[in-house]
């Protein structure tokens, strides 16, 4: 029988965290699905995508891989080791459309109404503004992608679209893997731990360890240069919506 696993490549894994999707949630990519599926390179090229992003000093580094015995696993070049201390964090906002790198912007949360991590309506909205106007145009067929998380689906957001004259893409729930700005944030931070490995080791206050994530993240998202982002593009609209097998092997050898 081990042979026959092998032959066949079956390993054991680690059972991969997502959320529970009930009948409903793939009822609806399903629908998602059929409903884009006639969509060409040059409708995919419309669409903005759009997503945040945290980045917190603790996360910049990826997983590390050794090769060894079970009886190597506490031996001092078989362990990773981390920072301790505060987890301080910031987040983002931003698109990508097609060769197009949007503008990023950083979502300050309303301490005084939802604690410390909270992100309004108001605060999104202000994102918007800041970053869509000038680039949208109701008259050139885009699409806006946003996620279906509550703070998006507000009235005061949907008013705001909708008076625009923006186009939004209906988006199914639970469905980040259906969004390829999530292989953008995952070239960011892993730029950012090749490049600022520092952050991991700040000691000099919260404020002081935003203004460099802050400056970090800017740096790595400026990096994406359009030739980077033509590929990238490419892969996703041949590959078709939600199929991003090929998009993640591009990564990983764009980011060697």
């Amino acid at each position: 029988m081990q042979r026959q696993l092998e032959e066949q490549n079956i390993k054991k894994w680690h059972a991969v965290d997502r959320p529970l999707l009930e009948a409903k949630h793939k009822q609806q990519r399903l629908e998602w699905a059929r409903r884009y599926r006639h969509y060409t390179a040059e409708d995919w090229e419309v669409v903005f995508w759009s997503d945040e992003m945290s980045v917190c000093k603790m996360d910049t580094k990826p997983n590390t891989w050794v090769f060894r015995t079970p009886k190597e696993k506490w031996d001092q070049d078989c362990i990773e080791t981390k920072a301790t201390g505060s987890r301080t964090s910031v987040m983002f906002w931003g698109f990508i459309a097609g060769r197009l790198r949007g503008p990023l912007t950083t979502l300050v949360p309303d301490e005084g109404r939802m604690g410390k991590k909270g992100v309004t309506a108001e605060i999104i909205l202000d994102a918007y503004k800041e970053c869509l106007a000038d680039i949208m145009e109701e008259d050139l067929g885009q699409v806006f992608m946003q996620n279906n998380a509550r703070v998006h689906t507000t009235k005061l957001i949907m008013d705001w679209l909708d008076e625009k004259g923006y186009s939004v893409m209906s988006w199914p729930p639970y469905s980040p893997d259906l969004n390829p700005i999530e292989m953008v944030w995952y070239r960011i931070k892993t730029y950012i731990h090749k490049h600022h490995p520092e952050l991991q080791r700040m000691t000099e206050g919260e404020e002081a360890t935003q203004d460099a994530i802050i400056e970090a993240v800017i740096e790595a998202w400026e990096a994406l240069d359009e030739g980077f982002l033509l590929v990238f593009y490419q892969e996703h609209a041949s590959a078709g919506p939600g199929s991003f097998e090929r998009a993640r092997r591009l990564h990983k050898i764009l980011s060697r």
